[in-house]
């Protein structure tokens, strides 16, 4: 087929253009859909040197490609190779410095193999596990309750999500502190973080990563260590989970480290199911030096 790029600056156009070619798969890109639902409802959200783009021929669509910085370039499923390879031409010459690419395993794969060939080196950062449910099953036995974080838990959300940011993503210190700030903030004004208490003490957190049209993905999922192997982030997640689902919710999807034996335990233990692997990789642009 032959591939064409089609770039948009208007996030709701753009929304409409490929909203029936993911909602295909709806869990398999529900970070995108999220991504277009942030930038309609708040066009400052990121830094603002965006790309939305597809590849299409004749009008078909053949995948979707996004970036918002300082994230990875986000790719769709694609329906075949030369798709995913004008998809990376797309981003490069966009962002020649790209140093990150994420999306379903397949997409990647193929996505990282055009990037070498351009002179871009590249390392796998995380293998994910996408998981999704429509029913929960809450653990037994566990003491304590969910709440919403509020405005004096700022500082215990900020501490708690950078922690999260150096141990299940790499950040380094300075980088995960910087983040959590904001994110805190934003957490809070969007009554987005849950915390779990028990004996009148914050435990455990987790808070709605991000909605796509009939769902929601929970994220941020940390316990300390102190607080570890007694089922709080097991109980935390089932309850965000339900409420999830009680407010109308048709599904509820979640990442998981395939690396963290205990993530990768817990969801299916509470009702989710494997959807596939999304790959992450961080990536070196090519520079002089190296030819």
């Amino acid at each position: 087929m032959n591939w064409t790029i089609e770039y948009s600056d208007d996030p709701e156009a753009f929304e409409a253009r490929v909203r029936d070619y993911l909602l295909e798969d709806e869990a398999l890109h529900n970070v995108a859909l999220g991504v277009l639902r942030t930038l309609q409802q708040n066009p400052n959200y990121y830094s603002g040197d965006n790309m939305l783009a597809c590849v299409h021929d004749d009008g078909e669509i053949g995948g979707v490609v996004t970036r918002t910085p300082p994230f990875p370039g986000l790719l769709s499923r694609a329906v075949d190779e030369d798709a995913v390879s004008a998809m990376v031409d797309a981003l490069v010459e966009k962002y020649p410095d790209l140093d990150g690419i994420i999306g379903p395993a397949e997409s990647v794969e193929i996505a990282v193999r055009r990037l070498e060939d351009l002179g871009f080196e590249s390392n796998i950062g995380q293998r994910q596990r996408l998981y999704r449910t429509t029913t929960v099953e809450p653990p037994t036995g566990v003491p304590g309750e969910m709440r919403t974080a509020r405005a004096g838990d700022r500082e215990l959300l900020e501490d708690w999500l950078a922690r999260f940011a150096v141990e299940a993503e790499g950040q380094d210190e300075e980088e995960a502190r910087e983040g959590a700030e904001s994110m805190a903030g934003l957490f809070i004004e969007q009554e987005a973080a849950r915390i779990w208490v028990a004996d009148d003490e914050p435990v455990c957190v987790a808070a709605i990563a991000g909605r796509s049209p009939n769902g929601l993905r929970i994220g941020y999922v940390y316990t300390p260590p102190k607080f570890r192997e007694n089922g709080y982030a097991s109980a935390l997640t089932a309850a965000l989970t339900q409420e999830a689902l009680d407010a109308g919710c048709e599904h509820c999807f979640l990442y998981a480290d395939l690396d963290n034996a205990t993530t990768n335990r817990i969801y299916p233990a509470i009702g989710y199911e494997p959807v596939a692997d999304q790959h992450l990789y961080e990536l070196t642009p090519p520079s002089e030096e190296r030819g």
